[in-house]
């Protein structure tokens, strides 16, 4: 499991870098599955996810959740 969550977020960091490969790689697979592609959307969905990997003075490292939104997101899935 840790090695996936390394792995999950080399992944990201290597999309933070570069952002506009990354859009296009996703704006390729959708167009691939015949999915509706919104540049836009997918930019701000991208600024949200890199976001939320940063954690902002919380005392946890990257990829750790601390306790609160551990709780916060079992109870939005039970």
């Amino acid at each position: 499991m840790i090695s996936f969550v390394k792995a999950t977020l080399k992944g990201w960091e290597y999309a933070a870098q570069n952002q506009e490969y990354a859009l296009d790689l996703v704006e390729s697979y959708m167009k691939q599955a015949n999915l509706p592609v919104n540049r836009v959307h997918q930019r701000w969905m991208l600024q949200i996810i890199l976001e939320a990997l940063e954690p902002n003075g919380k005392a946890v490292k990257k990829g750790e959740l601390c306790q609160k939104d551990h709780e916060r997101a079992s109870s939005i899935l039970n």
